[in-house]
C-alpha cells in the first residue's frame, strides 16, 4: 500500500507539471476571453494575477512530491499492513 500511495503522489505531481505547463501557453487566450465576458467591468488584483501568472499549479506539484517523499520515508505500522 505504500508503494501505491508513492505512485499515487508521482501521478498527481506529473499531472499538475503537464497542466502548469499548459496553463503557460493558454494564458494569452483566455484573458482575451474573459475579458469579452466581462465587458471592461474591473475584476480584482487577485483574479487578474491567477489568470495572467499561472503559479498555483506549482503549489500542487510542490505538495505532491513532498508527499512522494513522506510516502517513501515513512514506515507503515504492522497493524495497517494486517487490514
Amino acid at each position: 500500500m505504500k508503494r501505491l500511495t508513492t505512485y499515487c503522489f508521482l501521478l498527481l505531481a506529473g499531472v499538475n507539471v503537464f497542466f502548469a505547463r499548459y496553463l503557460a501557453f493558454a494564458m494569452p487566450k483566455c484573458e482575451s476571453a474573459i475579458r469579452m465576458i466581462f465587458e471592461g467591468k474591473p475584476i480584482l488584483f487577485q483574479e487578474a494575477s491567477a489568470f495572467l501568472y499561472p503559479w498555483w499549479p506549482w503549489i500542487g506539484v510542490v505538495v505532491c512530491v513532498v508527499g512522494a517523499i513522506l510516502s517513501m520515508l515513512g514506515k507503515p505500522k504492522d497493524s495497517v499492513l494486517g487490514h
